[in-house]
């Protein structure tokens, strides 16, 4: 019984999770991002992470969907345990972390005001839904201003 409330009194005591929503990255930690990108991953997914025959597009809800509504820590670990695929295990801890700031940046999410810094702390960041590009919202940004569709968009 006294273990009971051990567990009890440890659950109380974790910390509440926050989701990449609550801006988890900085602009700074991003744009280091932005330069690993350039270096070890653009040849096969492409200058605007779109993809290409060699890799899959890093950005919008195909990629999203493995990832959403799980630890950001998911993310993370797919990138430092596969890439780069002709290096695996050559990315360092701070790469990998910029690299997932420039994956949550590309996907819409808001910078914030402190860095990703370890990759334990991942584990209570929860990948939500991307503010602007949750389906059937009617918000899009269009040259960095939100619109919102009130009815459909002439294509």
């Amino acid at each position: 019984m006294g273990s009971i409330g051990l567990l009890t009194a440890s659950a109380l005591d974790a910390p509440a999770g926050q989701t990449t929503a609550a801006g988890v990255y900085t602009t700074g930690q991003a744009d280091r991002g932005r330069g690993i990108f350039e270096a070890k991953c653009e040849s096969c997914h492409g200058a605007a992470l779109d993809g290409g025959t060699l890799a899959p597009s890093l950005t919008g809800r195909e990629f999203l969907s493995s990832f959403q509504e799980k630890p950001l820590r998911r993310m993370y670990s797919r990138i430092i345990s596969t890439m780069p695929p002709d290096e695996v295990g050559s990315l360092t801890e701070a790469e990998t972390l910029a690299l997932v700031a420039l994956l949550l940046r590309a996907n819409g999410y808001p910078a914030g005001e402190r860095e990703l810094a370890r990759a334990d702390d991942l584990n209570s960041i929860v990948v939500a839904p991307p503010p602007d590009a949750a389906a059937g919202n009617g918000i899009r940004r269009v040259g960095g201003i939100r619109r919102v569709r009130l009815q459909a968009d002439p294509e």
